[in-house]
């Protein structure tokens, strides 16, 4: 299977980040974000964590998670169940995608389909993510997300990308 990659070329914000997070609905059934030190969350950081504490159905140390992999260390990466409510949260407890960055707030919103590999990637301190997607999805994503900004995407250079 080809799955390419589109750069997101503008950052969701507002409406077009709640539309992103709604429009994934369909493909997508788990949400992870990063703490890198709990200790370092501002005030608003703990309480977007303690909102999406429903949610949370799992959490580890690790040293990757989709779009990064550290040199040394590990942080906690939380996964969440994503669904309507979730996806609420998400969109209300910070503004925009890039939004979800550290020191201060939990970073790196990433949304997985069933399988488990990713839909959404970012790396929030860039101001970068991406979609990957199949044959036939661009179309899709197009018409359920028509406020995205995309690029025609780009074969993967490394499968551990998407």
């Amino acid at each position: 299977m080809t799955t390419l990659l589109h750069d997101l070329l503008e950052e969701p914000a507002g409406a077009s980040y709640a539309e992103l997070l709604t429009g994934a609905l369909p493909w997508c059934d788990r949400a992870l974000v990063v703490v890198r030190d709990a200790k370092a969350l501002t005030t608003s950081g703990a309480q977007a964590l303690a909102a999406l504490r429903p949610f949370i159905v799992g959490s580890e140390r690790r040293s990757a998670w989709p779009g990064t992999r550290l040199l040394s260390g590990s942080v906690d990466v939380h996964s969440l169940a994503f669904d309507a409510q979730s996806a609420r949260v998400l969109s209300t407890v910070v503004h925009s995608l890039y939004g979800w960055l550290d020191p201060g707030l939990p970073t790196d919103l990433s949304l997985l389909r069933p399988d488990g590999r990713p839909w959404l990637v970012t790396v929030a301190h860039e101001e970068f993510g991406y979609l990957c997607l199949e044959p036939g999805e661009f179309d899709r994503v197009r018409v359920a997300m028509p406020s995205l900004v995309l690029s025609d995407g780009r074969a993967l250079v490394d499968e551990g990308t998407c």
